[in-house]
């Protein structure tokens, strides 16, 4: 793929507004084109900073943030305490505990602890801006200070104040003292935010969160088409239930909202690739081998879906990117075979891109105004030459030779079943083949890698317009997201959703699968401060900058560590 910029300034800011600028800051103009190449179509997810862009060590701004959330509760097996005065270092949590206050106590009763899921309507939603620490078995907790390994921490919940959800549940497998930093980190992004859609499906006890669609199709030229599988969901009454929702700040604009049901062997599984064609799983098979271009093998990792990560935290040769060699037998292969991966992108991501869009100060909500009339292929280009997907390359004639790429998926819900498929096996020498992983600098999570390559089963699909689409103001929207047209359902305000009905077909005895296929975009609202940082914004011209800009943030929050610490770590999240 070849980059195809373009380079006029009033494409991204009107000529008023470059005098402007000008004037205030006496900028050159030469330094403002860099405005025009910066296409930022990157993760839908991000955290919000409130300071101007510096220098300032990284811990001193994760306590800043922790300490201006309202609530943490920390609890052993037998105890739950109130945490104040936090503060976070490599490899500990430090805090003074007391008597939970009564009015936080109350909000705690009304969570339902099995699905971690808070009632709104039993009352408290006004102090949901909380996160609750669990700990290891063992650890007990009593009034007064504490310090906490982070390797004692068992699980955090995250409840958001605005809607009364539990926005993210991460378990914590064994962390290095790095990773667990970054972790927490990452529960802290989760709480000041800004995300893609939330989509929530109902199993006849409430609603539980079954993902995020369209990631990073900020801005409306990009908008894409998105596939989320929904194994949670189930019939109820004969209908299928679930929700779209906006939960934090941004603008949401939904074209399209269907369900996919597809039936199948039951001793199969039905996937769907990035655009939309349906594949069976039958047979998949663990790969031989797993290895970095560092030689470090995760091999056991990357057998079974248990948590345990290759987190992309290795550079490759060029050290812009990290990347993972799979490699499976092909003996018996049919023509064409299909990668399954079950991955994430991470919550580092989101710290990292915090720290990137803060460089444009003042600026980022009109240069983002700008945006919608940009072209979606240029804002997709930037997107894949930043190392951002997840690309798949196979190896041919001793070469490797591109196949496709994976969308953003986002952080906070579970990690996601997608299928690439590899075609015209016949074509590979030997009885092996190898399969290449590869995305920037921490941007994703694989937790297994398998390959099947049995015939693509017959499969019988049907495609669902909902029965009703009600708005929680009351408003039927059910037009608005019958098909992809200029008509969208706005969701402009936080708490904004839908709640949405489809007729389940009759059972028939085979396996059942269902997707969500949703088309969209979304702008997030930003309220930064400042002047642009002009000289490191133009570094980003440069393919490969948003990956190396993320390995120097990794290495000045590791306190100058020169290779990652955490490189074969189990980072487990559950949802």
């Amino acid at each position: 793929m070849k980059a195809a910029y373009t380079s006029g300034l009033g494409k991204i800011f009107p000529p008023v507004l470059v005098c402007k600028f000008m004037e205030k800051y006496r900028v050159p103009v030469s330094t403002l084109l860099i405005i025009s190449l910066l296409h930022l179509t990157v993760s839908c997810n991000y955290y919000k900073v409130n300071t101007a862009a510096g220098s300032e060590n990284q811990f001193a701004k994760i306590n800043e943030a922790i300490n201006t959330s309202k609530y943490f509760i920390v609890s052993d097996a037998s105890h739950r305490l109130f945490a104040t005065d936090l503060v976070l270092s490599k490899d500990s949590l430090e805090m003074q505990l007391q008597d939970i206050p009564p009015v936080v106590a109350h909000t705690y009763e009304n969570v339902n602890e099995k699905n971690r899921k808070y009632d709104p309507h039993k009352g408290g939603k006004e102090i949901l801006n909380e996160v609750r620490i669990i700990l290891n078995e063992g650890n007990t907790i009593s009034i007064g200070e504490l310090s906490i390994p982070l390797t004692s921490i068992n699980r955090v919940d995250v409840i958001d104040r605005a809607t009364g959800r539990t926005v993210a549940s991460h378990v914590f497998g064994t962390l290095g003292v790095i990773a667990g930093a970054i972790v927490v980190l990452g529960v802290i992004v989760a709480l000041t935010k800004s995300s893609c859609p939330f989509v929530y499906t109902y199993d006849g006890q409430g609603y539980a969160l079954a993902g995020e669609t369209f990631g990073g199709a900020i801005f409306a030229p990009v908008e894409r088409d998105d596939y989320l599988p929904l194994p949670g969901i189930k019939p109820v009454a004969g209908n299928y239930r679930l929700q779209i929702a906006n939960e934090l700040k941004e603008r949401q604009y939904i074209n399209l909202a269907q369900l996919i049901v597809v039936e199948h062997a039951n001793n199969s599984t039905a996937l769907m690739d990035r655009k939309g064609k349906i594949y069976t799983i039958t047979a998949p098979q663990a790969p031989v081998s797993a290895v970095t271009t560092a030689q470090k093998d995760y091999t056991k990792e990357m057998r079974e879906r248990d948590k345990h990560l290759f987190l992309f935290n290795e550079a490759g040769n060029d050290e812009l990117k990290s990347e993972l060699i799979l490699t499976f037998n092909k003996k018996d292969a049919d023509e064409n075979g299909r990668l399954v991966l079950n991955l994430k992108n991470s919550l580092w991501l989101d710290y990292i891109y915090g720290e990137f869009t803060k460089l444009f100060g003042s600026y980022y909500n009109r240069w983002a105004a700008k945006q919608k009339f940009e072209s979606g292929k240029e804002l997709n280009q930037w997107f894949f030459d930043q190392e951002l997907p997840l690309k798949v390359y196979v190896k041919r004639n001793n070469a490797w030779e591109y196949v496709d790429y994976v969308n953003l998926i986002g952080p906070l819900a579970a990690a996601r079943d997608v299928v690439v498929p590899v075609k015209h096996l016949s074509d590979i020498e030997g009885k092996q083949l190898e399969i290449k992983v590869e995305s920037g600098f921490m941007f994703w999570e694989l937790d297994y890698a398998g390959f099947d390559v049995t015939p693509n089963e017959p499969v019988r699909v049907q495609h669902t317009l909902s029965s009703e689409a009600v708005t929680n103001n009351g408003t039927d929207v059910n037009a608005l997201l019958a098909s992809t047209d200029e008509q969208y359902l706005q969701q402009l305000q936080v708490g904004d959703k839908v709640e949405l009905k489809f007729d389940a077909p009759e059972a028939s005895g085979k396996q059942v699968s269902v997707f969500l296929h949703t088309s969209g975009y979304y702008e997030h609202i930003r309220n930064y401060e400042g002047i642009p940082d002009m000289a490191e914004l133009i570094s980003f011209r440069k393919p490969g900058k948003f990956t190396a800009f993320s390995k120097e943030k990794y290495l000045e929050f590791a306190g100058g560590i020169t290779e990652p610490e955490q490189a074969k770590e189990e980072v487990a999240y559950a949802h």
